[in-house]
Order: C-alpha cells, then sequence, then structure tokens
C-alpha cells in the first residue's frame, strides 16, 4: 500500500483500505471474494493507465532529484547558467547525453561571458546577454 501512496494512486489505496480488512475477515470458501479482487485489480489498471512513469536508473536519480548537487560553487558564480546546469544533469539522468551536451555547451558559454566581463575576451551575441547556442 505504501507503493500506491508514494505515486498517488489515490483510489486504489482507498479501495485496498476497504478490502483488505474485507478478506482478514472472510473464510476462503466464500467465492465472491475473488470478485472484490478483480475490481482492485481493475481499478489499479485503470487509475496506472492515468499515469506516466519514467525510469531513471538508480545511479543516475541524484543527478534528476538534486541537478545542483556539487555545482553549488559553479550556480553561486555562474548564475546565468542555473537552468542550463540543471537541464544538463536531468538530462544526463534520462540518458539524453545530446541534449545533456547542449546544455554543458550553453552552461561553458555562460561561463565564458561572465569572464568576458572580467577580461577583455570577446565573444559574439546574438542579442544582449543570451548564449550565441540555442
Amino acid at each position: 500500500m505504501g507503493e500506491c501512496e508514494s505515486v498517488n494512486l489515490e483510489m486504489t489505496l482507498s479501495l485496498l483500505n476497504d478490502v483488505i480488512p474485507f478478506f482478514e475477515r472472510i473464510d476462503e470458501t466464500q467465492l465472491w471474494s475473488h470478485e472484490k479482487l478483480n475490481h482492485v485489480c481493475d481499478d489499479l489498471q485503470r487509475e496506472l493507465s492515468l499515469q506516466l512513469f519514467v525510469r531513471i536508473r538508480p545511479e543516475h536519480r541524484r543527478k534528476f532529484d538534486k541537478p545542483f548537487l556539487g555545482w553549488e560553487s559553479i550556480v553561486t558564480i555562474f548564475v546565468d547558467a542555473e537552468g542550463d546546469i540543471r537541464e544538463m544533469n536531468k538530462c544526463l539522468a534520462l540518458c539524453r547525453y545530446t541534449a545533456a551536451m547542449f546544455h554543458a555547451t550553453r552552461a561553458a558559454e555562460w561561463g565564458a561571458i561572465k569572464r568576458e566581463n572580467v577580461s577583455e575576451l570577446a565573444i559574439t551575441r546574438r542579442d544582449g546577454r543570451q548564449p550565441v547556442i540555442s
């Protein structure tokens, strides 16, 4: 039942809360208990069909849940790169490597733009402070 609660299967959880005590009270010879169990399974299938589940490998979950972990000092210095660092790590967690590299390159470009403000490095930008890569 904890699994139903963790993925917000509220209807199935409610039905299980009603049905489990029923099964604890009944005699195994009562045939109509099979119908109740089928009802739970049918509702679970219906409710699951309304949910979207994305599989993230356990070793990549940290990147998805806490995309700034280990990047805090970079984000503090290069505030404009925050969105790209977040998306880079989420894309890595989802095994979307090309998208992750896109965001990594944009984050590096934000760093170069920040560096340009400190030194005399010239970077061609399309509009204002936006990175060239988009």
